[in-house]
């Protein structure tokens, strides 16, 4: 064997052994410490549910890695079956899309049978049915998610802020819905007060600024007409 050879077949051995260190690394992470994992991926997934494409892919990557594992919580089921709705959402071919929601929805339901009481459980299934499309008939499902919830958000101290307040939000659309004005407008303040750089909190911030805006105009113009 020539030095050439020779050298890169010991470049090769070095570099196999190295992809192996860097493989049994991650396995190692994952399993020694699954809840540190499980944070991690729901960053990335609260990145996603903002618009966040890349943040998506590598949420999948790492909820797909957790659901292998032996004894994990219902959560992750219930966020990598929102990812999988989330991907529906992106995905360009229609067959794919309803893969895809099969795929979610399933996930979504193990989750919630294995932990019906779990906040951040039903939270998820309600942020990411309430989204799908009308003839899925799922919207009903996700408004009693989101009441049970927002009656609860008190004692779920290690949920995201971002998710609260995209509760919170989503809650004051449907009053408005209903034309509950003043308790569309608690929703979207307690949204603020969760995130207000959140995607939800900026939303509610919008809608509240909106609105005070409406109020003075109307002032405005009952004071010209007194005159």
């Amino acid at each position: 064997m020539n030095r050439r050879r020779l050298g890169f077949a010991v470049f090769g051995h070095r570099f196999l052994w190295v992809c192996v260190g860097l493989v049994a690394t991650t396995v190692w992470a994952t399993t020694d410490n699954p809840q540190a994992e499980f944070e991690e991926a729901r960053r990335w997934y609260v990145r996603a549910a903002g618009g966040d494409i890349a943040a998506l892919r590598e949420a999948v990557e790492r909820f797909e890695a957790l659901a292998e594992l032996r004894n994990i919580e219902p959560r992750v089921w219930a966020y990598l079956g929102s990812c999988r709705l989330m991907e529906a959402g992106a995905a360009a071919l229609p067959l794919r899309k309803l893969e895809l929601c099969r795929e979610g929805g399933g996930w979504l339901e193990r989750a919630l049978a294995a932990a019906p009481n779990d906040v951040e459980v039903r939270l998820v299934r309600a942020l990411s049915l309430i989204h799908l499309p009308g003839f899925f008939n799922k919207r009903a499902v996700a408004q009693r998610d989101l009441v049970w919830v927002v009656e609860r958000l008190h004692n779920a101290h290690d949920l995201p802020a971002e998710l609260a307040a995209a509760a919170w939000w989503q809650v004051g659309l449907m009053h408005e819905r209903q034309r509950n004005h003043v308790a569309a407008r608690m929703a979207w303040e307690q949204a603020t007060r969760y995130a207000p750089e959140s995607r939800s909190g900026r939303l509610a911030a919008a809608r509240l600024g909106n609105e005070s805006q409406l109020s003075g105009s109307a002032v405005e113009n009952r004071g010209h007409g007194k005159r």
